[in-house]
Parts: structure tokens; C-alpha cells; sequence
């Protein structure tokens, strides 16, 4: 199904670790050719770039590696530092765009209620919903393959994915349980229910609950019946 790029300028998906953010967000920006704002993704990406001894964002990326290892929320300082000027370059130059992992806590969620009421920003805000016991269940289990951001449900699939010579990997912060429900507490279920709120009460954002349980596939036709209807 080939849709026009949709009207809105924002897309954003939001919900707890492993519920297919990540995959979705790829699937429906080469879909529709928006342009991909991954939270995660871009906090790794900074800490590529300035991790050397003497760079001048030494203390930022040290803060930053740690609480990745450690499967902790990040500063929010931090995060606004690397994605606010990122987030209104692209909206006020007309650029369509899908944001993942963001907000992950309360903070997060009144500074974009606040940009998305002086800023007039229409969204589609997506919630993906997803039972705890199957969260764990993903993330104890996925892989990747080396340079691909997309996680893979099986070592065997990842397998399938990597070049030769490769194997799969994890991320550290997949590997121990006590670590994964920590994040799954810091990053969603301590903060959803505010978030929630505060986002909802934007008048121009649309909050909309996606059913994470089925395939990947069944997820996207739901997403883009939902975007549809603004194409």
C-alpha cells in the first residue's frame, strides 16, 4: 500500500522497550519518505562521534556511555541538547518527519506539550501497548546484525541478516534481566500515565493506542490506517 507523504509534520511513537518502536518507525519512513528522528539512536550516534580523549564533549559522551551501560534514562539536559535544534531545523524547514523514543519521561512530555503549543505542531501520537511478560520475553531474546539498528527476534534471524564473516550481537543493556526491567520501569511504566496526560491534553495532538502484540506487518497496517486519514 503506497500512500502520499502524509500532511502531518510529525509522527512520533511512543511505548515501552522492545514493543517494535524501532522497526515500525523504519518500516513507515520508507514507506512514506519521512525522515527518522530515533532518540536512541541519536544519543549513540553523538557518543560515536565525540568518544576520544580530548574531545570538547568528554563529559557529556562519559555521562552518557554510563547510563547506556547501565540501561538508565539519560540527562534530560542531554537529550535536549542533541535533538531540540535537530527536531525544529527539520519541522520549520517543511520537513515530514517520524520521532521514536521520545518523550521518555514526564520532563520530556511538558517540553513538547509547551514546543507543540507555541509551535501550533499537528501530530499523530502514537502508544504502542504491550503485556509486560512479552516485553521481557523480546528483549531477552533479540539480536542484531552488525550495522543494522533493527533488532532481530532470534539469533538465528539476525543471522540471517549479517555479511559474511559476521555474527550477531547484542546490546549490553539486553543481556542482563535485572537491567532490562530496570529500563522497562525508568523508560515506561513509572512515567506512561503522565506522560500520557500531559500529552493528551495538547489540542494539537492526536493520542492513538497501537496493539504491539501481532506481527510486525499486522502493527504497520494498523499505523498506516491511522495515517491515512490524513494523507
Amino acid at each position: 500500500m503506497t500512500l502520499d507523504t502524509p500532511s502531518l509534520p510529525l509522527i512520533i511513537l511512543f511505548g515501552p522497550p522492545g514493543s517494535g518502536k524501532g522497526t515500525q518507525a523504519n518500516l513507515i519512513c520508507k514507506e512514506l519518505d519521512l525522515l527518522n528522528l530515533s532518540i536512541g539512536n541519536s544519543v549513540r550516534a553523538f557518543v560515536a562521534k565525540y568518544d576520544f580523549n580530548d574531545s570538547f564533549e568528554r563529559a557529556r559522551v562519559d555521562r552518557l556511555k554510563l547510563k547506556l551501560e547501565n540501561g538508565e534514562l539519560q540527562d534530560f539536559d542531554d537529550v535536549k541538547y542533541i535533538v531540540e535544534a535537530e527536531i525544529k531545523e527539520n519541522i520549520s524547514s517543511g520537513k515530514n518527519m517520524l520521532i521514536e523514543g521520545l518523550p521518555r519521561t514526564h520532563e520530556q512530555s511538558l517540553w513538547l506539550a509547551d514546543f507543540f503549543t507555541a509551535s501550533e505542531v499537528d501530530c499523530l501520537f502514537f502508544h504502542f501497548v504491550l503485556p509486560q511478560d512479552l516485553i521481557l520475553e523480546r528483549l531477552s531474546h533479540r539480536f542484531y546484525a552488525p550495522g543494522d539498528e533493527n533488532p532481530y527476534s532470534s539469533y538465528d534471524e539476525a543471522m540471517s541478516h549479517c555479511k559474511d564473516g559476521q555474527t550477531p550481537t547484542r546490546r549490553k543493556d539486553d543481556e542482563n534481566i535485572e537491567v532490562i526491567k530496570h529500563r522497562l520501569n525508568v523508560q515506561y511504566n513509572d512515567c506512561k500515565d503522565d506522560i500520557l496526560k500531559t500529552i493528551s491534553q495538547c489540542e494539537t495532538v492526536k493520542v492513538i493506542d497501537i496493539d504491539s502484540t501481532p506481527t510486525p506487518d499486522k502493527i504497520f497496517n494498523q499505523l498506516i490506517s491511522h495515517i491515512s486519514q490524513y494523507s
